[in-house]
């Protein structure tokens, strides 16, 4: 029965009170995020911050190899997806002195400008080029995956504010642009957020692609291109899907266009190696998995990838 006293509804208070509470913690949180700005959108820094979190990965592995008297030969270039790629793995197999400039939130655009940076601070031999399914749409992404509205600006907020109040000490990076090892506690693979739906093949990024394969033809440089392996949860949700699974295809089909070989990873086989051993999330590979990966690369026994021409 509802309760009423001179005027008073109690249910109706606790409904606004409720609306009130929630509405202004919602205000609070999108400040926090907008007064943060991690991915510098709008040229905001209330706090005075040094660094931010999207810029962070670009401008200390810009510095790191403009600074760096090492000779690099080697470069790891994409996306969040291969910073785990220790250039250690890579140097076993070739000799050469490697360099992993994969940062966070890359398109082709962003990866052919460090393929330029590359080529006017080194001599490089080999280039290897990681491609997400993701970095060749032309479509927008919702509001909700790009704005400040998403949890994952809010995490990234924090994680700015509490790299700038740690100091310089605590920076992700180590030498030659190595992550810094994860503590994993973790039972199970996370599922990042899927969304290929009305999936636009950008011309622009395209062309990005094929200026960093002249350029790499140009200078002699060996470019070996592979696709981002997801894992076993991630892959099925992409292929029982028949809009996204022909833009796979042609995702695919694209790269061997542009690269006449494409080492594939985005397949049914990841199945193999479905635990947290092997994957941060659904998109994050860890160690173990680039060791299966870059051995294939260079020239070892297919057990997971696909070599497409």
């Amino acid at each position: 029965m509802r309760f009423a006293y001179k005027g008073f509804d109690r249910d109706m208070f606790y409904l606004k009170a409720f609306f009130f509470s929630a509405s202004l913690l919602f205000v609070l949180l999108l400040g926090f995020v907008h007064a943060i700005d991690p991915y510098e959108k709008y040229g905001i820094n209330l706090f005075g911050l040094k660094t931010k979190s999207a810029g962070l990965a670009r401008e200390l592995k810009f510095n790191m190899l403009e600074q760096s008297k090492k000779e690099y030969q080697a470069f790891i270039v994409g996306s969040s997806s291969v910073q785990g790629l220790h250039t250690a793995q890579v140097e076993k197999l070739t000799g050469l002195k490697t360099f992993n400039y994969a940062v966070g939130q890359t398109t082709p655009e962003d990866q052919l400008a460090i393929t330029r940076h590359i080529f006017s601070s080194a001599t490089p031999k080999l280039l290897l080029l990681q491609i997400d399914l993701s970095a060749l749409n032309k479509k927008a992404v919702s509001i909700t995956e790009t704005s400040y509205f998403s949890v994952s600006a809010l995490v990234d907020s924090y994680t700015v504010l509490s790299a700038n109040l740690s100091g310089p000490g605590n920076s992700l990076y180590l030498e030659d642009g190595n992550l810094k090892p994860e503590k994993s506690g973790r039972k199970r693979i996370k599922l990042r957020k899927i969304n290929y739906s009305g999936f636009v093949f950008s011309p622009e990024r395209i062309k990005a692609l094929k200026s960093i394969k002249a350029l790499c033809n140009a200078n002699k440089v060996k470019v070996i291109a592979w696709t981002a392996p997801v894992s076993r949860q991630h892959y099925q949700r992409i292929v029982e899907n028949p809009e996204s699974n022909r833009t796979l295809g042609d995702f695919k089909k694209t790269l061997v266009g542009i690269f006449g070989e494409v080492h594939d990873f985005t397949n049914e086989d990841v199945s193999r190696y479905n635990d947290t051993k092997y994957f941060q999330d659904s998109t994050h590979p860890t160690k173990y998995l680039f060791k299966v990966m870059v051995e294939e690369m260079l020239g070892g026994e297919a057990t997971f990838g696909r070599k497409l021409k």
